[in-house]
């Protein structure tokens, strides 16, 4: 089936057409670049938050509040 879609996609999907009509498919699209943009910029905004906490704590106390996977990113495990 991925070869069809290679070497002849015409064909493909001429015999497959669409079973959505346009504004589904864009609502559909719209949603999930949406929440994906969201959960990437809620993702990227608590990591940069826990580095932050991380860097600005005193002594080897700011490390405790960091999940394990941090501290070996972070190099102190």
């Amino acid at each position: 089936m991925i070869r069809d879609v290679l070497r002849n996609p015409d064909r493909f999907f001429r015999e497959r057409t669409p079973k959505l009509p346009f504004p589904q498919t864009f609502t559909i699209v719209f949603f999930v670049a949406i929440s994906t943009s969201a959960a990437v910029g809620i993702m990227g905004r608590w990591l940069s938050q826990a580095i932050t906490t991380a860097s600005e704590g005193d002594g080897s106390s700011r490390f405790r509040r960091l999940p394990f996977f941090y501290l070996t990113i972070l190099g102190s495990a």
